[in-house]
């Protein structure tokens, strides 16, 4: 089995090219989302699935078996498959990838080809109803429930609930935010300055993907902001868990939490973030 291993900056670089050309063609997103994280993940500002290989291992010990079946509900790209799969380890998964947007699902097809991979993938809201290709063994959300409304999180809470296999496991990544400062519109104007000029940095040579990229930023920081105002605590999200039939039985602290680009923001922010572990409520798997 071979070592697991994170890319390095030229290959994310290429694979960034690659995925805006992708979304040229594929992505429908209104707000262009998956065109800025190619950049930013190239950037080196999104790459947090890449750090948690172990913590994937560790939740999936005793579990491993040859054709168990692995749903990821949300993918920005193909890192999530990447990284579970090599936590995987030698066992022959199969795979299903859920994602509303095209153009991630046309990069999990295209990674799971070059390496001979068992997936399925749909184009679906998962706050509606999953394929019906389950129940899985093993279900990821990363960072996608905190992204949206509490409609929509009960809704793909009790999809996902309904649809694991007895005994089944579903790891769920979140962050959440406790400001310690009221908004700054001078620091959010900094942090927009300053991920316009590393990602100027990081495109350089390539203009026309910087072209692209440049007039994404600055709605994409308020976004963010907005976002992170808006997300449930850990225990609003822990409750919402419980009532639908789910219960936490372990957690695993991200320690290297994705950074806000400029370091007075981050104590402002004071991200946490965790991989949660959940089961329905009474079994023992």
């Amino acid at each position: 089995m071979t070592p697991y291993r994170i890319p390095g900056d030229a290959e994310f670089l290429d694979e960034a090219l690659h995925f805006i050309e992708v979304c040229r063609r594929d992505c429908s997103c209104p707000d262009h989302w998956h065109f800025l994280w190619a950049g930013l993940k190239a950037a080196g500002l999104r790459r947090g699935v890449y750090r948690q290989h172990d913590a994937f291992r560790r939740a999936l010990d005793g579990r491993l078996r040859d054709g168990m079946k692995v749903l990821i509900a949300g993918a920005a790209d193909a890192g999530s498959l990447y990284v579970l799969h090599a936590a995987c380890g030698a066992v022959r998964a199969e795979f299903t990838v859920v994602d509303r947007c095209q153009a991630p699902l046309t990069m999990v097809r295209e990674h799971a080809a070059a390496r001979g991979l068992d997936l399925r993938t749909h184009r679906a809201d998962i706050a509606r109803p999953l394929p019906a290709h389950g129940p899985w063994d093993v279900i990821l959300i990363h960072n996608t429930l905190i992204l949206m409304d509490r409609p929509a999180r009960l809704a793909a809470l009790r999809e996902a609930t309904n649809a694991l296999a007895a005994g089944g496991l579903i790891l769920c990544n979140a962050r959440y935010n406790a400001p310690t400062s009221p908004h700054d519109d001078r620091a959010v104007a900094e942090e927009t300055r300053v991920m316009t000029d590393r990602l100027r940095r990081t495109f350089v040579g390539h203009a026309d993907a910087f072209a692209v990229l440049e007039p994404l930023v600055a709605r994409y920081v308020r976004a963010e902001e907005a976002s992170l105002a808006g997300r449930p605590s850990r225990a609003e999200l822990a409750a919402e868990i419980a009532g639908q039939g789910l219960e936490i039985f372990g957690s695993i602290p991200e320690t290297t939490v994705m950074p806000s680009i400029v370091s007075d923001r981050n104590a402002a922010l004071n991200i946490q973030s965790e991989l949660l572990l959940l089961r329905r409520r009474g079994s023992t798997g």
